[in-house]
């Protein structure tokens, strides 16, 4: 387990960083998905959050208008729960920012049931479940 400092570091991936992104993917539960290069340029559409010089968690960007989405959302596991709910508001907050910065009107996003704090955020910044659990969507206007 990573012994972490407060801050949290939230910034736009390196075009480089494709295979620490799908490492963390991995470590964090999603299904392998074979075929896809993930050596390629992923900026602009990732956001990564690192402490203490460590990448704990990563987000894609899907902009769009007039919704957006952030998706596979991924937090290191051996993270403390509070450490990942901490990389999750963290996150959360930047995609959500930066979808607006692009245009989108409101942005829509899953949590997986697993993680009923995440669940608890993302209620705290306005977010409402939308068609079915566990879809949420945030008006940024």
């Amino acid at each position: 387990m990573l012994t972490l400092t407060r801050s949290v570091l939230v910034r736009l991936a390196h075009p480089t960083e494709g295979l620490e992104l799908y490492r963390l993917y991995l470590a964090s539960g999603k299904l392998p998905l074979p075929g896809v290069d993930w050596s390629r340029d992923m900026s602009p559409y990732w956001l990564v959050a690192e402490q203490d010089g460590h990448m704990v968690g990563c987000v894609q960007l899907r902009p769009s208008k007039p919704i957006g989405m952030i998706e596979l959302l991924c937090i290191d596991p051996t993270l403390t729960a509070y450490q990942r709910a901490r990389v999750f508001k963290h996150l959360v907050e930047a995609a959500l920012v930066a979808i607006r910065h692009m245009g989108a009107q409101a942005v829509t996003f899953g949590i997986d049931q697993r993680y009923p704090t995440f669940a608890k955020i993302a209620l705290q910044y306005g977010a409402a479940q939308w068609y079915h659990e566990p879809t949420y969507l945030v008006r940024l206007y």
